[in-house]
């Protein structure tokens, strides 16, 4: 598998849902009632565990992953990539990691089976062994011993790798090809299509985006308005479309 630690994809985030039901008048205008779903609610209380944790570095805009094979396992990339980002970036800026901290940092980013899945995980990474080993070296320095390197059980590639080979659906490619398959120019821009499109394609990994890129390319093609088939018909690669640019209205009636 390859090295996620070297990947700085730039990722969207996610807003979090109110846990109120409400009805208010604005402007004169009467607010809907939002009613938070269970799915909702419990992305909102991880969120609120999360802000606690400022020592982790872990951004509040994070996305939550469930781990469910229908709903969301199709955005495991993003989880995988946000996860490596934010092992180096604690890394970098506490130059110390031990199990806990890694375990910790781990349980940030997922909510439901993914949660139980991490917690059974590292479930030798507890806080009392890291209370445990903060009282080692206090031993140690009262004592005039230099600082000992603690013991490390739990890689963070190797979790990462494991991670994937638990949540990653075999049939990941072939989803996100149907997935871009469904997706139609309809009336939008040229630009607001390829937007929609790549955050698509952005679900796969760079290795499954070269395994894959004819048949992505080709749905590009099949799906934009014919007015442009034209020029992409003798499109190979995504980055031929990234670089394709018209100036256009701002919408058009679908074909």
């Amino acid at each position: 598998m390859a090295n996620r630690f070297t990947n700085s994809r730039k990722r969207y985030s996610t807003k979090s849902s109110s846990n109120k039901r409400y009805s208010s008048k604005l402007g004169g205008v009467k607010r809907p009632k939002v009613i938070e779903n269970e799915f909702e609610k419990v992305k909102r209380k991880k969120r609120e565990y999360n802000s606690t944790h400022k020592d982790y570095l872990v951004k509040p805009d994070i996305f939550l992953f469930f781990g469910y094979p229908d709903i969301d396992s199709i955005y495991i990339n993003i989880v995988i990539d946000q996860m490596a980002m934010a092992f180096i970036n604690n890394y970098r800026t506490l130059k110390y990691f031990d199990d806990y901290t890694i375990a910790e940092i781990a349980k940030c980013f997922v909510v439901g089976p993914a949660l139980n899945w991490v917690e059974q995980y590292f479930k030798d990474a507890t806080a009392l062994k890291a209370l445990e080993r903060v009282g080692e070296e206090m031993e140690r320095e009262a004592n005039g011993l230099p600082k000992q390197k603690p013991e490390i059980k739990y890689n963070m590639n190797k979790f990462i790798e494991d991670f994937e080979k638990k949540f990653k659906r075999e049939d990941h490619e072939e989803r996100i090809i149907i997935e871009l398959d469904r997706l139609k120019q309809g009336n939008s821009t040229l630009e607001e299509y390829k937007l929609r499109f790549f955050n698509l394609v952005d679900l796969l990994d760079r290795s499954e985006k070269e395994r894959v890129e004819s048949s992505i390319v080709n749905c590009f093609k099949r799906n934009v308005h014919s007015r442009y088939t034209p020029v992409v018909s003798s499109f190979t690669t995504l980055e031929q479309i990234g670089d394709y640019h018209v100036i256009e209205p701002f919408h058009y009636d679908s074909d």
